[in-house]
């Protein structure tokens, strides 16, 4: 079943922000958004999620192995979730080890890409990481980059790559594989309800202004 919306974006270009609307819009009116609630959770990017779902140990699997299940495991995943279910991610669109998609229309209903001028995401990446501005600017330029989990270890999430800011961009850019809705951060932020109200269009839910 393809019941995932990913709420993908490049670090700091508005993704936890999406995902504040979301929880905010599904909780109960008047109530305060709980934050350890907060909605579109990785649940693909999680250890114990992919383990409990492929119902085996992940600790002895290289990464180029858990990347070349991860279709599969996607598909399986999403059978088991009432759409549109969201779920957030940083990483590019790419291609497992043999060439197959990670994200394919088997498991996706759709894909919201959220992207910020790269000057404020350097401003805000750099304040997060508690780096300097140069350090980032290297790091948003870097093909090898990444967040999450270790590459050369055990982690609670997996190694995700997140690769340098233009390159991601044109990941999901220019893929045909899944439908998708670019979302600009300056779009949301000068005219939210209109945007967020299309958002949810597109995820197939009702607009409740």
């Amino acid at each position: 079943m393809s019941s995932i919306v990913w709420i993908a974006s490049y670090p700091k270009s508005g993704n936890t922000w999406m995902r504040l609307l979301l929880t905010a819009y599904f909780s109960e009116p008047d109530r305060p958004v709980d934050l350890e609630a907060i909605s579109a959770k990785a649940d693909c990017e999680s250890r114990r999620v992919f383990e409990d779902t492929t119902c085996g140990p992940s600790s002895d699997l290289p990464q180029h192995i858990i990347n070349a299940t991860r279709p599969a495991f996607l598909r399986e995943f999403a059978r088991t979730k009432t759409p549109p279910y969201f779920v957030k991610t940083h990483e590019p669109f790419r291609t497992a080890a043999y060439g197959e998609p990670l994200i394919t229309e088997r498991s996706t209903k759709g894909v919201v890409y959220l992207v910020r001028n790269p000057l404020d995401v350097l401003l805000s990446y750099a304040a997060f990481l508690g780096r300097s501005r140069d350090y980032t600017i290297k790091k948003m330029a870097n093909p090898r980059a990444s967040t999450g989990g270790r590459d050369d270890g055990i982690d609670v999430s997996f190694h995700n790559p997140v690769g340098q800011w233009s390159d991601h961009v044109a990941s999901w850019l220019d893929q045909s594989s899944v439908p998708i809705k670019i979302v600009r951060y300056e779009d949301l932020l000068a005219n939210p309800q209109q945007v967020f109200a299309d958002i949810l269009t597109f995820s197939g839910l009702a607009h409740d202004a």
